[in-house]
């Protein structure tokens, strides 16, 4: 009993982490001139980069290369990664053609709300990212007993963030940084982005996907 409760709360609270990431990518799109593309790519080189530097400070740097030692776990590390930025880029389309809200609920249940921003682009886009997060789900559950929660998600999403800088230069967008566009920044890495999907994919050590799912 113990187990489930833990597995709710943690596939619970990533459900919150998601959704403020929402709110501070809304943010981003609309006044500080980002576009979906960009901040996939930030979001994943970012997330990436600072989920396996708390791995390597608490575990030791040998501890991030233990997808490394076999084949097996390297193509499922590869395909999560693809399956991350997937997720990412068609959610971040459905915020920016509708907004937050619409693009939450539509990944999450549906178009079921007449009151939201429906867009039929934005719905689309939401529904996509649905599937992807669903596959995202089971995909890495094996790998994950193997070489851990974290490992997978910051390796994925340095994968990701990889294949996204072959089609937008992060050093090249003409978007403004000021002081509230980095905090959106930090939030949507540190809590929307390793937080969220760290609880949310341990969650699946407690309870089955499906739960973790609506939970979230």
């Amino acid at each position: 009993m113990l187990k489930i409760l833990k597995g709710v709360f943690l596939a619970a609270f990533a459900g919150c982490c998601w959704g403020s990431m929402a709110v501070a990518a809304q943010y981003l799109f609309t006044n500080c001139g980002f576009e979906a593309r960009h901040l996939t790519t930030l979001r994943l080189i970012g997330a990436g980069v600072l989920l396996l530097a708390l791995q390597a400070a608490f575990g030791g740097f040998q501890s991030i290369l233990k997808p490394f030692k076999e084949k097996r776990n390297i193509r499922d590390v590869l395909i999560y990664g693809v399956g991350v930025l997937l997720i990412q880029y068609t959610f971040f389309l459905a915020i920016e053609q509708s907004n937050a809200g619409t693009a939450a609920i539509m990944v999450g249940v549906g178009p079921l709300f007449e009151s939201l921003d429906f867009v039929s682009t934005g719905a689309f886009w939401g529904l996509l990212s649905s599937a992807f997060g669903a596959f995202c789900t089971v995909q890495p559950k094996n790998v994950i007993s193997r070489v851990g929660v974290s490992n997978v998600v910051g390796w994925g999403m340095v994968v990701g963030g990889s294949i996204a800088c072959l089609f937008t230069n992060p050093f090249a967008m003409d978007v403004h940084w000021t002081l509230p566009s980095v905090l959106c920044y930090f939030q949507i890495i540190a809590f929307g982005t390793v937080a969220a999907f760290w609880c949310y994919l341990k969650s699946t050590e407690y309870v089955i996907p499906s739960i973790t799912a609506i939970l979230g």
